[in-house]
């Protein structure tokens, strides 16, 4: 009867190694899973980036305005003169497009 409670200890502590490892194995899994979920994320804002200045490019070649500046603040019309004009000029430019004076 000892022997065989002694074997089920030495089965009992080896399960719990075991156990011991599957959790750690399973702590750097998640760790790994959450670097290439945010890969992921990261490689998709790259791609919509690149997806949206090929569209700006395209933009560009056809002529159509666009307005871009560098800068958050000049980024309201306020603070740019331009597109205020701009703006302008399409009100005045559209009903003419329609034939409407």
């Amino acid at each position: 009867m000892k022997e065989r409670l002694a074997a089920l200890s030495a089965h009992v502590t080896e399960l719990e190694q075991d156990l011991d490892t599957a959790r750690k194995d399973l702590l750097k899994s998640e760790d790994v899973n959450r670097k290439l979920e945010q890969d992921v994320h990261e490689d998709q804002l790259i791609l919509n980036l690149e997806t949206l200045r090929a569209k700006v490019d395209q933009t560009r070649l056809r002529g159509a305005p666009f307005h871009h500046s560098s800068t958050g603040s000049q980024d309201s019309p306020r603070n740019n003169p331009s597109s205020g004009t701009s703006r302008q000029d399409s009100l005045h430019k559209a009903p003419k497009k329609k034939g409407i004076n």
